[in-house]
């Protein structure tokens, strides 16, 4: 055929919409070919997919491949060709000829894994989906999870080899023979000789990194392929995984036992990058068979920092994985449409987080998909409180809304063991006709956007916030520049407490606080407030730090501060691990003074006149934004002019909102916080 000839596409017949039983794709039948450099030629065949086909001996054989795009240039070419031949029976449409532009990472992809002697059966997005055809392209891209786990194996594609500098080579050969030695030393754990095989594989891991195997494993990790967000569904659902870079290859399992390996004996200056990568890779497969479950808001910010052209396919490229890690949400998330906007797409997905229940470890069954919605919208948010999307332009989203295009501010709180009805029978004067039911909530639409009504107390307002730079902390090598940062924080701290009309004692050195469960005074060293403040009193810390091992590793620290007589950076040299801590836990953070003489930690973007509110049925503060008049404390209690009152009924409330939306005070969620001493 011309060369000038463009293939058409025909529409596929039913089944392409996602059919119970089956569903079409078409399938590129790479042409076989004993020249690297010949021309690229194939058949382009529609195919019904069963879709519970057998998995020992399924019905359509076909590979899919893995790969990244790369810029949107197609300077190669791809030939399809009529069949000249048909099998008895076969009712597929004659395939049309004509040429597809390619990319140049595709061409290369194709070139080498094309069989010298026999016709290699593909399925390839670029390809097999008519890109240009929108309802075309929404139905295949909902069937990709089906197209990836019916796959009789995904061929993972890194792009071309370094053939002068051979890091690949050396890379992928170091990769295979440190996994040949962990697989021997796991067959034979209790023999004699265990030990001696355990020695080899350090001395096999340090010398590669040490010599110029470091430099060739950071060139095979900083593969673009690493961090496509696409990847991950498509390495997830298959049943095998083989990774290809030029004509070196490697299985994903073995590719996995030595980057575990590796992962775990750091020997070299890996950049964040690359540990991220490693860890991506050791755990991206198996990851579900331990969490059981996961709910889709950890899933998608698990995977946040994998990258996509399309700010829609931060959503639609991992539905195929939350549909096989939480079942809940299989027919609830299978809808993919590319005529929704971002700004859309993204409400209505937390829309339908909003009014999925899903229970987690507290027993709070609204708190997973409620509450921690909340949390994840204002740590995803970019800084300003509004979301710049789709070419260019700015689009404002409800505060509530997820902006997955941003990123990972700060961790979001763990909700603290309590009993929501005890801490609302403590912290409100609103009266509940059911503690303990579910949280009440409506929606509204609002000013070209959709507001969110909540009930919920006002507790306290911010009087002063102050910032610590982290950057100091994280850097282990000189823990003076930690200690002068630490001084300097706690500096400006005692001045604001003699400013800001800050409750202390008449001495200033005692911080004194009423539990709001309880009622009962508490009171402690200013200092020792705030060194527990800034680890959220340990409620961030992991499992396997050092203060996670023991209750008995923080009274320690406490005790040692006391001796001190507070002198907190004094004592930090001598603790390391609560440096670190403080720098995972304060990272996107800083510390909040308030009316009532709180201290805490909120996000960074927290102001001074901002509330500190608790919504009902949650244990965690929320730091909330008035956007009409300023808020102000008379008597000890914070008064919101315009609020609407829900001291009746939630319903009643909806009722007075309704009236008069104009008129009643709207809020923006800033953050989430914690407040030493509300609970």
């Amino acid at each position: 055929p011309s060369q000038s000839r463009r293939y058409q596409y025909l529409p596929l017949r039913s089944g392409s919409g996602g059919a119970e039983d089956a569903f079409n794709i078409r399938l590129l039948h790479l042409l076989p070919s004993a020249d690297d450099q010949s021309p690229l030629r194939c058949h382009l065949i529609e195919t019904s997919i069963p879709v519970n086909q057998d998995t020992d001996s399924p019905s359509v054989l076909y590979h899919a491949l893995s790969y990244t795009w790369g810029d949107p240039i197609f300077p190669a070419t791809l030939e399809v060709v009529v069949r000249s031949e048909s099998r008895e029976g076969d009712q597929t449409l004659p395939d049309q000829a004509g040429v597809i532009n390619i990319t140049e990472n595709l061409q290369s992809a194709l070139q080498n894994l094309r069989k010298p002697d026999v016709t290699l059966v593909l399925w390839v997005d670029a390809v097999c989906i008519n890109q240009v055809d929108v309802a075309e392209r929404n139905s295949q891209v909902t069937n990709m999870p089906k197209i990836y786990s019916q796959a009789s194996s995904v061929i993972v594609w890194l792009g071309r080899d370094s053939e002068i500098s051979g890091h690949d080579a050396r890379a992928i050969t170091f990769l295979r023979d440190l996994a040949t030695l962990i697989t021997d030393l796991e067959h034979t754990p209790n023999s004699s000789d265990s030990w001696r095989k355990r020695l080899d594989i350090n001395r096999v891991v340090t010398g590669f990194l040490k010599d110029s195997g470091l430099k060739s494993l950071q060139w095979f990790l900083d593969r673009p392929w690493f961090c496509r967000r696409w990847i991950i569904q498509e390495v997830v659902l298959a049943k095998n995984v083989v990774v290809h870079c030029g004509s070196w290859s490697i299985p994903w399992d073995t590719l996995e036992v030595a980057m575990k390996e590796i992962s775990g004996n750091i020997m070299g200056p890996f950049t964040e990058s690359n540990e991220r990568n490693m860890k991506t890779v050791t755990e991206m497969r198996h990851l579900w068979k331990y969490t059981k479950t996961a709910h889709p808001m950890g899933t998608l910010t698990r995977f946040a920092h994998f990258e996509c052209s399309d700010p829609r396919d931060r959503l639609y490229a991992l539905y195929g994985v939350i549909q096989k890690w939480d079942p809940l949400y299989r027919r609830e998330i299978d809808d993919i449409d590319y005529t929704l906007s971002t700004r859309d797409l993204f409400t209505k997905f937390s829309l339908l987080l909003l009014y999925l229940r899903q229970s987690n470890p507290w027993k709070t069954r609204d708190f997973g998909s409620r509450f921690r919605l909340l949390q994840i919208a204002s740590s995803f948010r970019q800084h300003g409180l509004a979301s710049k999307l789709e070419n260019g332009e700015r689009h404002d989203m409800a505060s509530w809304v997820v902006d997955w295009t941003g990123t990972l501010r700060f961790e979001p709180f763990e909700p603290p063991r309590l009993a929501t009805s005890s801490v609302w029978l403590g912290a409100s004067h609103v009266d509940h006709d059911k503690p303990g039911m579910p949280v009440r909530l409506s929606t509204r639409p609002l000013g070209g956007t959709i507001s969110l009504l909540l009930a919920g107390v006002v507790v306290d307002l911010v009087t002063a916030v102050v910032p610590l730079d982290v950057e100091p902390l994280l850097d282990t090598g000189n823990i003076y520049r930690a200690k002068q940062e630490i001084n300097n924080f706690l500096c400006e701290f005692a001045r604001l407490v003699q400013s800001a009309n800050f409750k202390s004692r008449e001495d200033g050195n005692w911080y004194e606080h009423d539990d709001v469960q309880t009622r009962v005074r508490h009171q402690s060293h200013l200092v020792a407030a705030i060194a527990a403040s800034l680890v959220a009193d340990w409620n961030h810390t992991p499992a396997n730090s050092y203060f996670g091992q023991a209750f008995q590793f923080r009274d320690d620290f406490k005790e040692q501060l006391k001796k001190s007589e507070y002198h907190l950076p004094e004592i930090l040299h001598k603790w390391p691990a609560y440096v670190e801590l403080v720098a995972l836990t304060m990272r996107g953070r800083s510390l909040v003074m308030t009316a009532s003489g709180y201290i805490g930690i909120a996000g960074d973007d927290t102001a001074v006149g901002d509330l500190i509110c608790l919504l009902e049925g949650s244990t965690i503060p929320f730091i909330f934004r008035s956007q009409g008049k300023a808020a102000e404390t008379i008597n000890g209690i914070v008064e919101v002019p315009n609020a609407v009152k829900c001291a009746t009924s939630f319903t009643d409330a909806l009722l007075e909102f309704d009236r008069d939306p104009a008129a009643c005070a709207t809020f923006q969620v800033v953050s989430d916080a914690y407040i030493h001493g509300l609970f």
